[in-house]
C-alpha cells in the first residue's frame, strides 16, 4: 500500500470515530447514522474531512515510516 492510501484509510477511520464520538456526544442512536438525513451529511463530512487531513496524515505516516526504518 502506498503512503497515499495509507494516509487516505487513516483519515477516514479517524474520521469515523470522530462522527461516532460525536453521536455519543448528542445522545444519538448509531442506527440514526443509516437514515437519509444523516447519511448524506456524514458523506459529505467525511470527504471534507479526509481532504483537510489529508496532507497532514501523510506526513504523519511518512515521518512514523522513517522513524520505523531507524529502529
Amino acid at each position: 500500500m502506498s503512503d497515499e492510501e495509507l494516509a487516505r484509510w487513516m483519515c477516514l477511520v479517524e474520521g469515523v470515530d470522530i462522527i461516532f464520538d460525536r453521536f455519543e456526544e448528542l445522545d444519538i442512536p448509531l442506527s440514526e447514522a443509516e437514515s437519509k438525513k444523516f447519511s448524506k451529511r456524514i458523506d459529505k463530512a467525511l470527504g471534507k474531512y479526509i481532504k483537510e487531513r489529508f496532507n497532514a496524515m501523510l506526513a504523519d505516516v511518512r515521518f512514523e515510516k522513517a522513524k520505523a526504518a531507524i529502529v
